[in-house]
């Protein structure tokens, strides 16, 4: 397009000494066009480029290492603000035994009794997984030390919406965003 439109404003100024008329106005509108498309080609370009580059080939995971997770609400903290938890995640094995322990049904006909449990499943899921902390305070600003054999007591230091926020990535129930794995 590019090149017609050189040769209508070359033959404008061949034929009338000056650029005008209708062969400069054909001509600026095919540059206008040529401008456009390529505009829309580099961003769909760069679209495409960046759908590409968040394709991401699953990694495998080693149940037994720990991993590092930070909150949403602290991770754009400084990094010497932020708590960073150290997570293991399920096993199968694990995975399955506390999806079993999951629902519960007791009784008979009137005196049935059905019960989600979906909160002992968040705990259960922490009180096994969750395997030290880094930077975790207390509200005098003193750094608190993980202990595994007072596990019950770790867990209620954590603030409950935290709690949900970290079984649902130890258990996988929660989108493992860039640079989390």
């Amino acid at each position: 397009m590019y090149k017609l439109a050189r040769f209508l404003q070359k033959s404008a100024i061949r034929d009338f000494h000056h650029i005008g008329g209708l062969r400069s106005k054909i001509a600026l509108k095919l540059v206008k066009i040529a401008n456009n498309d390529i505009r829309e080609v580099s961003l769909n370009t760069v679209a495409f480029a960046t759908q590409i580059k968040r394709r991401e080939i699953m990694k495998a995971i080693d149940a037994n290492k720990s991993y590092e997770y930070i909150v949403k609400d602290e991770r754009k903290l400084k990094d010497v603000e932020k708590t960073v938890f150290l997570c293991k995640f399920l096993d199968p094995q694990t995975a399955a035994d506390l999806g079993d322990r999951i629902y519960q049904v007791s009784g008979l006909g009137n005196k049935r009794k059905e019960q989600l449990l979906t909160g002992t499943q968040k705990y259960s899921i922490l009180k096994t997984c969750l395997v030290g902390w880094k930077n975790m305070r207390n509200d005098s600003g003193v750094e608190i030390e993980f202990d595994n054999k007072k596990i019950a007591d770790m867990i209620a230091m954590i603030p409950p919406k935290y709690r949900t926020e970290i079984a649902n990535y130890i258990s996988g129930e929660s989108e493992i965003e860039e640079g989390e794995e």
